[in-house]
């Protein structure tokens, strides 16, 4: 045996870490956003480029505390034609997926987030089905069924489900406004979003098996390249706030408080907490840890923020929870191989 395979029911005590991490990680990053950034005065463009450069930085980190028998090689072997092959287009994808989850961060209460967010698992493997072929088990497909119920409940749910009657014409003309930029500035762009990390990250994952590329090497080269976008199509006036567009590019850090940094912060290290749980834990545990991530957003929010879970938000997190447990554990099984005559 060339070496043995992690035991799918044993975790080490490292990866129970990182689990429990990027629980807190997922489940508390739209909560942290929403109390820590003013939607109002902060620019959505600064934000992201801010968290692409945090990400640079730990990147670089990363990869220099590896040692120089890591980067050396890593150096040696870089060329700019083979970097633009592999990231160039992914990190232009990011771009814009990280663009569409500022907007709906402002326009949706945390739960619903990262519960439409999951839709990027449905996403994933459909487009890993066309970009590579991977296909899905029946019950990965059960599961993909799942999300796709939870994000058609809760799109429904912002449908005047809210309305309180008697309001008037006023108060109806009101509801009316607030459902439909709930829908085109929270529901639609984070599905869109999710629709984008599914094909960036088919993308990225064939480039990875087939180059054979250091996952930091290119989480740095796609962070690189996701700046340089931003700031060619920051010229243009796309994902500014009203006040910034207003007032000129100097504010474009108006609105900033120290606390601005704790979402940057926190959203940047989520990448990198993803890859010390695959590489710790595995894939299937990284699932319930993403579902753990779900109850502490449901907690929060039923606890520090002024609204109440409805049912609706209890029936698609027990469908995401459900559809994100079966489609980890449950993968397509290609034909067993004939063993071989002693």
């Amino acid at each position: 045996m060339g070496g043995a395979e992690r035991d799918p029911g044993s975790v080490s005590r490292k990866g129970r870490i990182f689990m429990g991490m990027l629980a807190l990680q997922f489940g508390l990053q739209p909560v942290l956003q929403k109390a820590c950034v003013d939607k109002h005065s902060v620019d959505r463009m600064s934000l992201i480029i801010v968290t692409e450069m945090t990400k640079i930085t730990l990147c670089v980190f990363v990869i220099w505390s590896s040692g120089s028998k890591v980067y050396r090689p890593m150096l040696e072997s870089w060329t700019l034609r083979g970097s633009l092959e592999a990231a160039a287009l992914p990190a232009a994808g990011y771009a814009l997926q990280n663009w569409l989850s500022q907007l709906a961060y402002m326009n949706l209460d945390s739960l619903t987030f990262n519960l439409l967010n999951q839709t990027k698992t449905l996403f994933a493997a459909l487009c890993l089905y066309l970009v590579m072929g991977k296909k899905q088990s029946r019950l990965q497909l059960v599961a993909l069924s799942l999300l796709l119920a939870a994000a058609l409940l809760l799109n429904s749910g912002s449908s005047g489900g809210d309305s309180k009657a008697g309001t008037g014409e006023r108060g109806l003309l009101t509801s009316e406004a607030e459902d439909s930029a709930r829908l085109w500035l929270g529901v639609l762009p984070v599905m869109a979003a999710a629709l984008m990390s599914g094909l960036m990250g088919a993308v990225t994952q064939r480039t990875l098996q087939r180059s054979g590329r250091n996952s930091s090497q290119l989480s740095l080269e796609l962070a690189v390249y996701g700046v340089l976008t931003l700031l060619l199509t920051s010229g243009s006036g796309i994902g500014g706030s009203d006040a910034v567009t207003s007032a000129g590019r100097s504010s474009a850090f108006q609105g900033w408080t120290k606390w601005t940094c704790v979402p940057v912060l926190s959203q940047a290290a989520g990448g990198l907490i993803v890859g010390q749980v695959t590489k710790h834990a595995g894939s299937v545990q990284k699932g319930f840890a993403l579902i753990g991530g779900i109850l502490v957003t449901a907690a929060v929010q039923s606890t520090m923020e002024k609204s109440a879970l409805t049912m609706t938000h209890w029936t698609a997190a027990a469908l995401v929870a459900g559809g994100t447990y079966l489609h980890a554990n449950f993968p397509h099984q290609g034909p067993k191989k004939p063993e071989k005559m002693l």
